[in-house]
Formats: C-alpha cells, structure tokens, sequence
C-alpha cells in the first residue's frame, strides 16, 4: 500500500494521493500517520481491493479530505479516520463506497471535530455497524448503508457522551428503511444541537 508518516523534521502539508490501483496489500490499502505534522491531505479516486487489515486509515491533522474512492474486502475497517484525543478535523469524509469484508466497521470517525461524513456507500459487510462515530461533533448526512450480516446491526451509530437538550432548525430528513426495503418513516435532521 501507500504509507505516509511525517514529524516534526518532515512535515507532509498539502499532499494528494489520488487515483491508484492498489491489489491485495499487506496491510493498509492507504494510511496516513502522525497528525500533528500533517495537514491539508487529500485522498482521493482510489481503488482499493482486499486489504489485509484496513482499506483507508487516516491518523492525519486537520483539513482533510477523503473522498470518491473505493475499498471492497478489507479485513478490519473499509475506512477509519481516528485519532488519540478529540482535535479539530475540519475534513470531508464523502462519496466513498465500502463493499464486503470489514470485521470492524465499514467508516469509523473517532476525535475529531467539523468533520463532514456525506454520501457515502457501505454494503455487504461483516460488521454490524456501517458508519460509526464514537466521539467528535460530525455532519451525517446522506449516507447508504445496506446488507450488513448481523442482525442486530446500526446503520450509522453515534455514540458520543455529550448531552444536548435544544434542537436547532429541521434541515432535511432521513427516511428509515426496515430490512425487506419498506420505509418506516422519516427521522429529522438538525442544523444544531446543544
């Protein structure tokens, strides 16, 4: 795969990865490391087929974007963005598609802040979880999650311990499919809570 780790001696500022074929590698299809040090990264019009641990693992600094690429088979995540404690991303996360395997997760965005995770595609995975976002302030919105295994699977699961009691303005609506494709309803969509 592609690795890019950088320090305080090399910084990686403003770097694409874009539009590579990448077979079968031995671990991560794409990961970029040590986030203090890099920023402004972009990853994009990727092909990534049958990791062996994760399609796309980002670890990077702020101002990211991660987008329009495809992960199919990986073993671990399809797509995880992650970092140690909760920072600013001020990143994009859309219009990937992440199909089979993923034993974790299909696209995990954990401590980071003003990220936007939009219009992505998630089917035909292990995990019971699609899209997770444990910790961090991030935009969900018009994301596809089908045909997870478990039975007890989330679609898009949030799970951050902040409490908000005032809702903002309705914005959209998600419409709420059960498991044969029939809608159930709709579920509002907020500018903000707080």
């Amino acid at each position: 795969g592609i690795f890019v780790n950088s320090d305080a001696t090399f910084f990686c500022i403003r770097a694409t990865i874009a539009n590579n074929v990448i077979n079968n590698p031995g671990d991560e299809g794409i990961d970029v490391e040590n986030g203090s040090f890099s920023e402004h990264i972009k990853i994009t019009g990727n092909i990534i087929n049958n990791p062996t641990n994760r399609g796309i693992e980002y670890r990077g600094g702020p101002y990211f974007k991660i987008s329009d690429n495809t992960v199919t088979d990986a073993s671990d995540y399809g797509i995880l963005v992650s970092a140690a404690s909760l920072q600013a991303g001020k990143g994009q996360v859309c219009g990937n598609t992440v199909e089979g395997g993923c034993t974790a997760e299909g696209i995990r965005v954990n401590n980071y802040n003003l990220v936007t995770v939009r219009d992505n595609v998630v089917y035909d995975i292990t995990s019971s979880t699609g899209i997770n976002i444990p910790a961090g302030s991030v935009i969900v919105g018009g994301n596809i999650v089908e045909d997870t295994v478990s039975s007890s699977s989330s679609g898009i699961l949030t799970s951050s311990s902040a409490a908000g009691t005032t809702l903002g303005s309705v914005t959209n609506k998600v419409e709420i499919f059960d498991k044969t494709g029939v809608s159930v309803g709709f579920a509002p969509v907020y500018d903000s809570i707080t």
